[in-house]
């Protein structure tokens, strides 16, 4: 089984050697990763340059600058060739086997998506494991305010196109790609989904990344009510099918 690794990156390139010898580093061989540069400024792309060697690690970027990370990874999935693809922001790593702990998940071909446990470092030098407990099938509630799913868990790129690509107009586009396999791919497609509670790769909180844990709580709510109003419309029609 081939995994792809879609690392969208932007001005990330202090951390970019971290993020692609953690990959490397895996004990498993079968893995491609794609970076897709949002036109940085900084090193990036010299950094990337020396990873570049192995015929697995390709470099992309991007023709003009876009607002959201979206862009990137729905430009990305259009070149990935593995069997699982996972979104690795390019300041964040992967742990020790990794592609190994999570390849048997993925001998069931209904399995559509794996959330994973993952480690997480604060910029106040904290650390928290994020380990998912249980899947909310088709519960819009519960896929807002419970949510199981965490950056970088593995799915196969046919859920990726059965739900929808990333939403560009959404804030917090991977949030909503999750309700939206919990929601559709689920509890609509009959995609079948696992839980693996090992942290499988590390999550950086830090000044300068976007994302839901640096937002206040009323931008997070915000953004839930964005989601809200998305999805819940008459008879709730997600892509045209009517949630039962």
């Amino acid at each position: 089984m081939k995994f792809s690794v879609i690392v969208p990156n932007w001005n990330h390139g202090a951390f970019l050697d971290e993020c692609l010898t953690s990959i490397k580093n895996q004990d498993y061989e079968d893995w491609e990763v794609i970076v897709y540069d949002n036109v940085s400024t900084d090193n990036s792309e010299e950094v990337v340059a020396k990873y570049l060697v192995d015929p697995r690690i390709k470099w992309i970027q991007s023709d003009i600058h876009q607002w959201t990370a979206a862009f990137s990874v729905n430009k990305a999935m259009k070149v990935v060739t593995g069997d699982a693809a996972m979104v690795l922001n390019a300041d964040d790593y992967l742990l020790d086997k990794c592609f190994s702990t999570l390849e048997p998940y993925f001998v069931d071909p209904k399995v559509g998506l794996v959330s994973t446990g993952v480690l997480i470092y604060h910029e106040d030098g904290r650390t928290e494991i994020f380990a998912p407990q249980k899947i909310n099938r088709g519960r819009l509630g519960d896929s807002i305010f419970n949510n199981p799913i965490y950056p970088a868990s593995p799915f196969r790129p046919k859920l990726f196109y059965d739900v929808g690509e990333y939403d560009v107009t959404m804030t917090f586009y991977d949030w909503d790609f999750w309700v939206r396999c919990l929601i559709k791919g689920c509890g609509v497609l009959d995609w079948d989904f696992r839980l693996c509670p090992t942290p499988l790769m590390a999550r950086r909180i830090h000044g300068s990344r976007d994302g839901a844990e640096l937002a206040g709580d009323e931008v997070k709510l915000t953004g839930a009510r964005r989601i809200v109003q998305k999805y819940v419309r008459a008879a709730m029609p997600v892509g045209g099918v009517k949630i039962q």
